[in-house]
């Protein structure tokens, strides 16, 4: 079976995810529809039927999409569980407080770059809510190094109370309800705690 890279959300080929054929035509379909990338210099093996959702998203796409959201549940090739939460630019409402809370059942820590009004903290279900992270300091992981908020581009959560560690591509800002995002979410207690570690909300 072949093995495809995503990396969209970690960001590096070291940190990329391994997927099955079935796996990458799965998270395509879910881009393609939910998240409405641009790509560029696709390689895909001639082998490969037109008719493939990786064949698709290679392709330029509609651009008139029915406002939907979506939560993948995919695993690595080495089997680590992924939950893979997308919504496209129609869907209107709040991505972290409204969709990625509920689908992970938990509270979270977000760290985005906000320049503008944010979402309320707590989601339309009145259960999850949703605190920005304000300051990041690494000193307590032995590294001199600090920064607020407003000097980080990173787009990251954790959940308050488990290990869920989320990576995405959209900021936490009520302008970004007009645009399509992601994140993917996954289970690694060293660096939940890590990341729980040098977050402030305050």
């Amino acid at each position: 079976m072949r093995s495809f890279c995503y990396d969209g959300a970690l960001g590096s080929p070291a940190q990329a995810l391994a997927l099955s054929l079935t796996g990458a035509e799965q998270l395509a379909t879910q881009m393609a529809e939910h998240q409405e990338p641009r790509t560029y210099l696709p390689r895909l093996p001639k082998s490969l039927p037109e008719s493939s959702p990786l064949a698709r998203l290679a392709r330029s796409l509609a651009a008139n999409p029915v406002g939907d959201s979506s939560a993948l549940h995919l695993h690595t090739r080495g089997g680590m569980p992924l939950q893979v939460i997308a919504k496209n630019r129609k869907w209107g409402r709040d991505f972290w407080n409204d969709l990625v809370g509920p689908t992970l059942h938990a509270d979270l820590d977000c760290e985005t770059w906000i320049r503008g009004p944010v979402a309320p903290h707590r989601d339309n279900d009145e259960i999850h809510t949703v605190e920005g992270v304000r300051m990041v300091d690494l000193k307590p992981l032995g590294m001199p190094y600090a920064w607020p908020e407003t000097r980080d581009h990173a787009k990251w959560a954790i959940t308050t109370k488990r290990d869920w560690v989320c990576v995405g591509d959209i900021n936490r800002m009520i302008s970004q309800e007009k645009r399509g995002g992601g994140t993917v979410a996954f289970q690694d207690k060293a660096l939940w705690r890590a990341l729980s570690r040098i977050q402030s909300v305050k």
